[in-house]
């Protein structure tokens, strides 16, 4: 058993390593046509993670499978059934891509509660992660841009992507420094790459991803230290005068910088025509609530920048039931266990882990299960919050 749970930790070591390197300029690029987001690495993580799920099942121990998976799974078996029927009758419903990218993510749970971890071992893990991010997104930084400047246009068609994984790296980076590390050294390590990876997301201009940091992050904080009226009225007190003192002090190229990474070309429009497609969509669900587009009859109006939306739209009420029940139970679960508990065990940090992809799908259409792996460490870290939440 020990071997088997040494081949795991082996495994995810490297799974984790390459992942973070599959974000590397060297590795990752955009198609010809602009379209599709590929890494020369895909193969080999898919390989390591299917082997590593391999590996998961024939040392499953169903006592470490959480309800949480138990009930993802029996509502994602029911989005299988409502959909068959449509799709056998020819409507415009492609089953293998939607199971796909909802399999995977639960995949990542069920390994996460199967690993036996120490804190030790885990933080290595996560700083291997973290560090890997932080040179990869150097790395589509330089390659793409030439050095932390904003630029009119997007430094690279892989904003999102990249600002998914780096706000997750952000999270994690904020639950080290808070974790109660003694070593003063570390701390600074840690600060320093949590500058890195926010100066990088603003550069990316990864806007939804920067703020989602902020407040999962924010978030995480607030549990640790918990809330009382004398802390909100030091906090409110001491971020007045942040503000103030940052304004007179701040160099003007620096809050140029963060405002321009927000801003810059974006005076006609600050949601980059999100807002009329989500628009267009709500006119189109409010008139076809009930089976969306199913028979694919919709006017292309671009694609619905929310997860809940393109759900409605491309199903209707009736079959898009069950993902959305999924999205507000994993969402539900998720915020209660940020709230209810801190990150003193470094594994809790998958809760708050989880708010990056939730709270981005708000802005984008495959989050939270996607895009691909970019999701996957994130899903990891909550089945290993889930099976230490059921050994408190």
């Amino acid at each position: 058993m020990k071997i088997k749970q040494n081949l795991m930790i082996f495994l995810i070591v490297i799974f984790v390593l390459l992942l973070g390197m599959s974000f590397h300029s060297e590795f990752l690029s955009v198609d010809s046509a602009g379209d599709d987001a590929t890494s020369t690495l895909t193969p080999y993580l898919s390989a390591v993670f299917l082997i590593l799920s391999a590996v998961t099942f024939l040392n499953l121990k169903i006592k470490n499978v959480p309800k949480f998976l138990k009930i993802t799974l029996l509502i994602v078996g029911a989005f299988f059934v409502s959909i068959l029927l449509p799709a056998g009758l020819g409507a415009n419903v492609e089953i293998y891509p939607e199971l796909r990218s909802l399999i995977i993510p639960m995949l990542g749970v069920l390994i996460g509660s199967q690993l036996e971890l120490s804190s030790k071992t885990l933080r290595m893990i996560l700083l291997i992660f973290i560090v890997c991010i932080a040179f990869s997104l150097l790395s589509q930084i330089l390659a793409n841009v030439g050095g932390f400047i904003i630029t009119e246009q997007y430094a690279t068609d892989l904003k999102n992507i990249l600002g998914v994984i780096g706000a997750t790296a952000v999270v994690l980076t904020v639950g080290f420094i808070i974790n109660g590390n003694k070593n003063f050294v570390l701390k600074i390590f840690y600060l320093f790459l949590l500058v890195l990876l926010l100066v990088e997301l603003l550069t990316l201009r990864a806007r939804a991803a920067t703020l989602i940091a902020f407040v999962a992050s924010a978030g995480m904080v607030i549990s640790h230290y918990g809330v009382s009226l004398k802390k909100v009225v030091i906090t409110v007190v001491v971020l007045f005068a942040g503000i103030i003192l940052t304004s007179l002090l701040i160099p003007d190229s620096v809050s140029s910088f963060i405002y321009d990474s927000f801003f810059l070309n974006q005076d006609r429009d600050f949601t980059s025509d999100r807002a009329y497609r989500n628009q267009k969509a709500l006119e189109f669900i409010a008139d076809n609530l009930w089976f969306g587009n199913l028979d694919g009859r919709a006017a292309d109006f671009g694609w619905i920048h929310n997860y809940l939306l393109l759900q409605l739209f491309n199903f209707g009420i009736l079959l898009s039931l069950p993902l959305i029940l999924l999205y507000f139970y994993i969402a539900f679960v998720v915020l209660k266990n940020v709230w209810s508990h801190n990150i003193n065990q470094i594994a809790m940090i998958g809760f708050p882990a989880m708010l990056v992809p939730l709270g981005i799908s708000l802005a984008e259409p495959t989050l939270p299960y996607g895009p691909g792996t970019t999701t996957l460490i994130n899903f990891i870290l909550l089945g290993i919050a889930l099976r230490a939440k059921q050994q408190i």
